[in-house]
């Protein structure tokens, strides 16, 4: 790609003020946040290429019966845990009510055909706290809502899934003493803590159209195919939408095999 444009797309943006384009230059923590949301781009979509080309290598899809490994990343909670640890939380949360159910229904399904009364017995069904997080009018739902807006901030943000879930839902908290705008989760693996700052901008699509075109009209082969095009259609993306319809695909395939659980334990300061 040519160097000079893409320092040049680096360290400006294009406002269109009174039909007529007007180039202003960013401030240092626009210019990083649009570095850094070319790189995540980059590096999800070689990864995908990655993984496409192996795959058809490999011909799996003349394969009857196949076994596929899934390395799951560990629950996180940080000193500090923001937009990337809620997406991480929920995929392990996810995961966790597909080990309830698998697991623990079948087993009582067993139970009941053997003739043995398990009507006291009572497994931990996290559910609810899976539809707080994705459902409809769940936390991102919510999130995708104010990103919309205008005049949405991180606290606006904040004070709507407070007034909706702080008073009577068992999953949701909002620290009466905290130093920042923050909430907390109550997960399966232990209570987080969230704090929203830059969450709308994290969950907004803010890879800028121009990086898409520059990329598209490289004399590389692969690296024009690394960027979609820009998109044409008056929806917003957002990363939060998309993290949620992955998990919803991984889901499907998931429920769609017999799965085996390897259950670990390595604490993260190890």
């Amino acid at each position: 790609v040519d160097s000079e444009r893409l320092s040049l797309e680096m360290l400006t943006t294009v406002l269109v003020i009174l039909k007529s384009e007007v180039t202003k230059t960013l401030n240092k923590v626009k210019a990083l946040d649009g570095r850094d949301s070319l790189c995540k781009a980059l590096y999800d979509n070689l990864f995908s290429w990655l993984v496409v080309a192996i795959n058809k290598t490999m011909d799996s899809t003349d394969c009857d019966t196949w076994i596929a490994l899934l390395d799951i990343f560990g629950f996180e909670d940080f000193k500090q845990n923001s937009f990337e640890q809620l997406c991480i939380n929920l995929t392990n949360e996810t995961l966790q009510g597909h080990y309830n159910q698998y697991i623990f229904q079948r087993d009582m399904d067993e139970c009941r055909a053997e003739g043995i009364d398990v009507t006291e017995i009572k497994f931990p069904d996290n559910k609810p706290c899976l539809d707080m997080i994705s459902g409809k009018g769940g936390i991102l739902y919510i999130l995708d809502e104010e990103c919309v807006l205008g005049k949405a901030t991180d606290l606006t943000f904040l004070d709507k899934i407070c007034d909706k879930f702080a008073k009577g839902h068992a999953f949701f908290e909002r620290p009466k003493l905290a130093k920042v705008p923050s909430f907390r989760v109550v997960h399966y693996a232990g209570t987080v803590t969230y704090e929203v700052s830059s969450f709308l901008d994290k969950n907004r699509d803010t890879l800028k159209d121009a990086f898409k075109l520059l990329l598209n009209n490289s004399n590389d082969a692969l690296i024009a195919t690394l960027l979609p095009p820009p998109s044409t259609e008056g929806a917003k993306y957002t990363v939060g939408g998309h993290f949620r319809n992955q998990l919803r695909d991984l889901m499907e395939v998931i429920n769609s095999t017999n799965p085996h659980w390897i259950r670990c334990i390595k604490p993260h300061f190890i």
